[in-house]
């Protein structure tokens, strides 16, 4: 199994706007549902946006506007920065499940809800050795965004979803509703896909000044 420690506030900065998506609060994959999945290339990631400057060849405390993750073979973290500049390792529990599309089931300890969210991963770019350094994301809607709206300017759920928490979040009454309504979003992201890249590997020079 490979726990991939990523995304979480990447999806946050990038366009949840407000947009409720699928949760649990018991996790739909395990370990035996990673078993086939792409691996991602250990090392320093970004997600993607016209703000992001991330250069290779400077420190990642250099990379400004970025959301910036760090991947390794056997933990994965995310990295942030507080107001005094120092930056911080933070644990993010993620598994990716062997799907057609690939889920990446995520979970954020330090949330107050702390409940299991969802992502479509499709890879879109492997290196030599056939481990994947590009993919797009999509976060699972609740909302059918190709329905019309009703007199109040709500839309009705996908097939399969309920309500947990009426216009924040919703519940998969199964694994087929739940991939449903991935396959949905793959096809709606296609046009503008958010995406996450690898830039390089770690430098000792990169932690300088990182806590735990």
């Amino acid at each position: 199994m490979r726990y991939l420690g990523i995304l979480v506030a990447a999806v946050v900065a990038m366009g949840l706007g407000g947009c409720a998506g699928v949760v649990s609060d018991t996790p739909w994959f395990g370990p035996e549902d990673a078993r086939g999945a792409p691996r991602l290339k250990p090392g320093l990631w970004v997600a993607t946006s016209k703000d992001c400057r991330a250069r290779a060849d400077r420190p990642l405390r250099r990379w400004s506007k970025c959301g910036i993750f760090l991947i390794r073979d056997t933990d994965q973290v995310q990295l942030e920065q507080d107001d005094k500049g120092h930056w911080a390792w933070r644990p993010q529990d993620a598994l990716l499940a062997f799907r057609d599309p690939i889920i990446l089931q995520t979970r954020d300890p330090q949330k107050a809800s702390a409940a299991y969210e969802y992502r479509a991963v499709t890879p879109v770019a492997f290196d030599g050795m056939g481990r994947v350094v590009a993919f797009h994301f999509a976060l699972l809607y609740c909302e059918d965004f190709d329905a019309p709206e009703d007199a109040e300017g709500r839309r009705p759920l996908k097939p399969g979803l309920s309500w947990k928490v009426e216009g924040a979040n919703c519940v998969a009454e199964s694994e087929a509703a739940l991939m449903a309504a991935a396959a949905a979003e793959v096809k709606a992201d296609r046009d503008d896909p958010a995406e996450m890249r690898w830039v390089r590997e770690v430098r000792p020079d990169d932690f300088a000044k990182a806590r735990r």
